[in-house]
């Protein structure tokens, strides 16, 4: 399938999240919502998965994830599949929150300030800046980021 876009998926220690165990940069999404990461280089065990995206808020798995299997599955289809249930219903689809483009973790002031910039510099292309993904800078990218700003949307990570 199309890549729709490009995510980078983390392994965290089950007992202790703050302990990122691999990172897999630039790992196609595709256009049907599904990702492969090849050559997981971890012994048997139980993980928790995060998904990263450039300008996303880090969604992580509900619980644990067994990695003992020749191949590992893992949804986030559901909202009861990510933690704190932080996933937004889209057109029947579940969906990471966007609109937050400098990566600390919230969708606030600070974002739409970049955006502001990248509008006023005329920026286009492969940005964190695009939140809707199309290239340009425009009305859409600051719809999103404000419905999420209006609703406080933040991570939510397991702490120890």
């Amino acid at each position: 399938a199309p890549t729709a876009d490009v995510i980078t998926v983390e392994l965290h220690d089950a007992a202790n999240y703050a302990n990122v165990l691999r990172t897999y940069p630039g790992i196609h999404l595709s256009q049907s919502g599904t990702a492969s990461v090849p050559d997981i280089d971890l012994p048997d065990g139980s993980y928790r998965i995060t998904i990263r995206h450039r300008n996303s808020i880090e969604t992580t798995s509900m619980s644990a994830v067994d990695f003992s299997g020749a191949t590992v599955s893992y949804s986030f289809g559901t909202q009861a599949s990510a933690f704190g249930s932080n996933l937004k219903l889209i057109d029947g689809f579940y969906c990471i929150f966007g609109g937050d483009v400098n990566q600390d973790g919230q969708v606030e002031g600070l974002d739409v300030s970049d955006i502001e910039n990248g509008v006023n510099a005329f920026s286009t292309g492969y940005l964190a800046i695009d939140v809707d993904g199309d290239g340009s800078l425009g009305i859409s990218d600051y719809s999103i980021w404000e419905n999420n700003n209006n609703t406080f949307v933040k991570r939510i990570i397991p702490v120890p």
